[in-house]
């Protein structure tokens, strides 16, 4: 005679979350704007290339821009976009839009969560996390620290370090595949009296985004010498059957 054996498994709840890593020079963030055709991998500025009014870069991350050059001011004589800022594509002012997508694989298939970061632009950037509202900040130095509304992170490393406001999102700013958009838009304005110049351009954000925990449930270990126990129970229930 066959015997069925039913074995109850104890399971634990596991909470556990994902840290992706958003910052420009990191991160692939794409550019478009009028003075590229499509959306590009923006690029990365190395220190020599930005310009010298701009806050320093938060460690971990980069100032970018459209073009290696757009970070540098000219100087008499010199040609706009021969080794210094091109001019404006519309003499009112240029708007760049800065994006970069989180997929759902890098968002551990979590659904909400929060982020830190600290982000600024020559001119201006409005940041956009899914459709949240947007975060606003006017200036390259200063940088502006995460939260509603931003506030200042100030010009050094040292004051970075206390930036820890927060923007948080949820289902309802993913994507339909579960990603996650981030968007900012830099504008930028006219040179005063001086149309014709070079004016820099560019965008930085150091940050993460912190993904809420879930479940998952596994054996607990009181649960563990069951399972060993049930295997020895079902070897004998074989032979005798």
């Amino acid at each position: 005679m066959k015997t069925l054996l039913a074995i109850g498994l104890a399971t634990a709840t596991i909470s556990f979350a994902n840290v992706v890593d958003i910052s420009t020079g990191v991160a692939s963030w794409q550019v478009f704007g009028p003075g590229v055709s499509g959306s590009v991998a923006a690029t990365m500025l190395s220190t020599p290339q930005t310009n010298a009014s701009w806050a320093p870069a938060p460690t971990g991350s980069s100032w970018i821009s459209w073009g290696s050059v757009q970070g540098t001011s000219c100087v008499v004589g010199q040609t706009p976009g021969n080794g210094c800022a091109n001019t404006l594509f519309n003499p009112a002012g240029d708007t760049w839009d800065y994006s970069l997508t989180i997929s759902s694989a890098d968002l551990g298939g979590k659904t909400s969560g929060s982020l830190n970061f600290i982000f600024g632009a020559d001119n201006a950037v409005n940041l956009f996390v899914g459709n949240e509202p947007n975060e606003t900040w006017s200036s390259f130095n200063p940088l502006g620290c995460s939260g509603n509304p931003p506030t200042s992170a100030g010009g050094s490393q040292a004051t970075y370090n206390n930036c820890v406001g927060t923007v948080n999102f949820n289902a309802s700013d993913l994507t339909g595949s579960g990603s996650l958009v981030l968007e900012a838009l830099v504008t930028n304005a006219a040179i005063n009296g001086c149309p014709a110049c070079g004016d820099p351009t560019g965008f930085v954000l150091e940050g993460d985004i912190t993904t809420a925990g879930s479940s998952s449930a596994v054996p607990e270990p009181a649960a563990l010498p069951l399972i060993g126990l049930a295997g020895v129970a079902l070897l004998w229930i074989r032979r005798r059957a």
